[in-house]
């Protein structure tokens, strides 16, 4: 059993579902072990698209998430905010710290990756 989430572009997280990790397999048809890394969210979003629960539009990704808190700082819930550049979720809740060891590099690439979309945003008014 996994758990996967809708993050909507903003980063929001608008749905979270129970997912059979079994259908989650290798070119070699062998399980892969460890969800929640490349490639298992690329093949978690073939999956929903098969299932009909996403459509292929760029404004909805799913990513997948761990109740136990083992990857991507917290469990996601319906509202908490997921950071692309840090791969993590986040509590909504003031106070709430992301449950990973942030280090100088992952804070060089996500201020990187906000002044490119910020850039980006800028040129297409």
């Amino acid at each position: 059993m996994a758990f996967a989430a809708l993050v909507d572009k903003e980063g929001i997280v608008i749905d979270v579902l129970v997912v059979d990790d079994d259908n989650f397999v290798d070119s070699k048809g062998k399980t892969i072990s460890q969800v929640g890394t490349f490639p298992q969210d690329e093949l978690l979003t073939e999956y929903m698209l098969s299932l009909g629960l996403w459509v292929e539009d760029g404004f909805q990704e799913w990513r997948f998430t761990s109740y136990d808190n083992e990857f991507r700082g917290t469990y996601a819930g319906i509202g908490y905010t997921y950071d692309r550049a840090l791969n993590v979720f986040a509590d909504p809740n003031e106070g709430a710290e992301p449950n990973i060891e942030v280090t100088d590099e992952m804070l060089a690439a996500a201020e990187k990756m906000r002044k490119e979309n910020k850039t980006d945003i800028e040129e297409n008014k």
